[in-house]
Parts: structure tokens; sequence; C-alpha cells
């Protein structure tokens, strides 16, 4: 896998049109995950520490993945395919999300090639806020992964597919294996674009 080399680069200002004033706001990035050992967390707070006004919001399962145990208990959503239950908080509708953000980046951590089962009850019960009814995302989005080694394409058709993205062009992906990691600075996320 190769690390992308484009900049990262944000819109600072778009035109709020829900505002009848047509006010200009400061756009602003929504960085979504769920991690299990720590590694997506620090990806996004390096993505996040790259995009000027970006907001972090970290997924919470109500049942507990650590350890082996919790190790068994996602090899078995993953072997019947379905998600986990999230928190109260974690499940609402994200407040303001369609006159806050511009930009939504998606992360999980790969686990047997495929999304982890917190991320794919988020992707299920939020998809309605990212993507229209024919598939277009209402915002510029893009997913990314931390990983131990590879299964990235995998993993983003699967996030794809949940969100019913039918140009799959349009999002932007971003992988980081355990090595890269540690000098990852964010500067080369890919740009989002509509």
């Amino acid at each position: 896998m190769s690390t992308p080399s484009s900049t990262v680069s944000t819109t600072t200002e778009a035109v709020n049109s829900a505002s009848t004033a047509n006010v200009v706001v400061a756009a602003m990035t929504l960085i979504v995950f769920w991690s299990r050992s720590g590694s997506t967390k620090i990806l996004a707070q390096k993505l996040a520490a790259s995009i000027p006004n970006s907001e972090l919001l970290e997924i919470k399962s109500v049942e507990d993945f650590s350890g082996i145990w919790g190790s068994l208990m996602i090899a078995k959503h993953w072997f019947y395919s379905d998600g986990s239950k999230l928190s109260e908080e974690s499940s609402k509708a994200i407040e303001g999300f369609e006159t806050k953000f511009t930009s939504v980046w998606i992360g999980t951590p790969i686990f047997m090639g495929s999304v982890s089962p917190p991320m794919r009850t988020w992707l299920t019960q939020h998809k309605a806020q990212l993507v229209d009814e024919q598939g277009k995302p209402k915002v510029r989005l893009g997913l990314f992964a931390s990983m131990g080694g590879s299964g990235d394409a995998a993993t983003f058709a699967e996030m794809r597919r949940r969100l019913n993205v039918t140009d799959t062009a349009i999002i932007q992906t971003l992988a980081v294996n355990e090595k890269q990691l540690a000098s990852f600075d964010g500067s080369t996320a890919p740009k989002l674009e509509l």
C-alpha cells in the first residue's frame, strides 16, 4: 500500500444556504471513528490536528471489546456480519449536522478484512444524514482505516456498500498500517472534494 502524496486542503469558508442572509461560516470537518486498541484513535487525532476547524466524534459501544474475550466477541459479530449495540449517545443523530459540517471522515480499525462491528452499526444508523436516496453523498466524504497489514480495499468497499453510495469515485480513502502510524502527521491525507 502506498500512502497518498496529496496534501490536506480544507475549504476555509462556505455559504450557509439555510440562512436567508447568506452568512459566511467556517467549514467544519467531522472525524468519526471507533477504536479498539487505540491505533484508530491516534490516527483520527493526527488527522484532526492537520485539518483546521475539525471535530472528533468517538463512537462508543455498549459491549466491552477489550482483551481476549473482546476479540472473541468481535469475531462473533464479524462471522454473522452484524453490528454491535452502541451507546445511546453514539446512536443519536448528529445535532446540527446539516448546517455545521461540510466534510466527514469516517474511521475504523480493520478486523479480518472488514469494518469493525461498532462502525457497521454507526454507518447503518447515520447513512441518511450522509448520503441521499440516490446514493450521492450530502457532504464530502473520506474513509480511513488503521490496519496491521492489509484489508483496506475490502473494508472501504464494505463501508461504501453500507452507506449505499453509488458513485464510489467521489469518496477519498486513507489507510495507515502500524508501521506508518508513528510517522503519519496528516499532511498526506487526500483532499475531500465533491
